[in-house]
């Protein structure tokens, strides 16, 4: 038995690594085998760090990985706080708002202090940490621990925010030279940022102008789904070809 499910195993992996991706359904077709023995296979070559699970199957690893998100807070840190302030005037009091697990907007934490009577959904270990002084209301969702960006994530995430509604949503993004929309590096968050923006009446994006520039693998919206972009100052050639109604720059703070 360990040797068939070895033989089995290396060639998944194979395959999601010819593929890019494949999902448990397809996976237990081809090998005759329960889906149940697919997802065990999956977490097996996972740990292996072969490929990356998420929804309903899995994914090649990405070659190239981001700084852990603690050392990406530390980046350009000051150009976060300033992006985080002219995020406030679109939060009311009493809203219900949903903050995703970037580091973009890890200072914002701080600034919502201001704030009255807020429910802050959140996906990111590190926004709950901050929010442990927090005189709101606020909600981690369920999941798996996706430790290199410090995020909760899986099917109980996702069953979780498919019951709340949300005023206003706060996402960001790794890249989108090259797409239409904002893009991430791994796949993790992509379900789980849909389902938040169609559930969100007001959609903010936050990402410095570096962002413009990186390529990132996974899109998960069109530029056109927001309602406000907040970043640091912009290419003219760049803003122009942006369909976003309210697009906020700032400076860096001195």
């Amino acid at each position: 038995m360990a040797k068939k499910n070895n033989v089995r195993r290396k060639a998944i992996e194979k395959q999601i690594q010819t593929e890019q991706q494949a999902t448990v359904e397809q996976l237990a077709a081809r090998y005759h085998v329960t889906p149940e023995t697919i997802r065990t296979d999956l977490r097996f070559l996972e740990e292996k760090g072969s490929i990356l699970r998420i929804h309903g199957g899995a994914v090649i690893r990405p070659l190239k990985t981001d700084p852990p998100i603690t050392v990406r807070y530390q980046e350009d840190n000051h150009e976060k706080r300033a992006i985080s302030k002219k995020i406030l005037p679109f939060i009311h009091d009493g809203a219900m708002i949903y903050i995703d697990g970037g580091s973009t907007v890890l200072p914002l934490m701080h600034f919502l202090e201001t704030k009255r009577d807020l429910t802050i959904v959140t996906d990111s270990y590190e926004l709950v940490r901050a929010g442990f002084s927090s005189r709101h209301t606020i909600y981690a969702l369920g999941g798996k621990l996706y430790k290199k960006g410090h995020m909760l994530v899986g099917d109980y995430a996702l069953q979780m925010v498919q019951t709340m509604r949300f005023d206003t949503c706060i996402l960001g993004m790794d890249g989108c030279k090259g797409v239409n929309g904002p893009a991430n590096g791994t796949p993790v968050e992509v379900i789980l940022d849909q389902i938040v923006m169609h559930r969100s009446k007001q959609k903010i994006l936050a990402a410095a102008a570096g962002k413009f520039e990186q390529e990132a693998a996974w899109q998960y919206a069109d530029f056109s789904d927001f309602d406000v972009l907040v970043t640091t100052s912009l290419p003219a050639t760049v803003k122009a070809q942006l369909p976003i109604d309210q697009i906020i720059e700032t400076e860096k703070e001195e």
